[in-house]
């Protein structure tokens, strides 16, 4: 029983959530939890579900986009640091990192500027 919320029972707690949403699959929903807020008696995180099939937000503001910025296309590699990572989409509500990227080692996600996509892109 979790007495008190901490950052390595809010990770397992992600992990459960997202196994118990994996099932929607079944019903054609691909879902997604973003950042998740914490204190010691609760919790709050946004969900975001869509169609299997359909692209997401950032997907399509990428894709609108990347000719303007002059940025290779979605689902490229790029290599950081002796890592590749795959571009995933675009935040425009970010003020500076707004690629998402994802590492293809172990599918973790992260955010980078437009400026490293362009000097990294394989």
């Amino acid at each position: 029983m979790i007495e008190k919320f901490t950052n390595t029972n809010i990770k397992n707690i992600r992990t459960d959530i997202e196994k118990a949403l994996s099932e929607l699959e079944s019903i054609g929903l691909n879902t997604r939890i973003g950042k998740i807020l914490y204190s010691d008696t609760n919790f709050s995180c946004k969900l975001e579900c869509n169609l299997i099939g359909s692209r997401l937000k950032e997907e399509k503001d990428y894709d609108n986009s990347k000719i303007r910025l002059g940025l290779p296309a979605r689902n490229s590699v790029i290599r950081m640091d002796n890592q590749d990572f795959t571009i995933e989409g675009l935040n425009t509500r970010a003020s500076k990192n707004k690629i998402l990227i994802s590492r293809n080692l172990d599918g973790k996600k992260f955010v980078t500027t437009i400026n490293s996509v362009l000097k990294y892109t394989i």
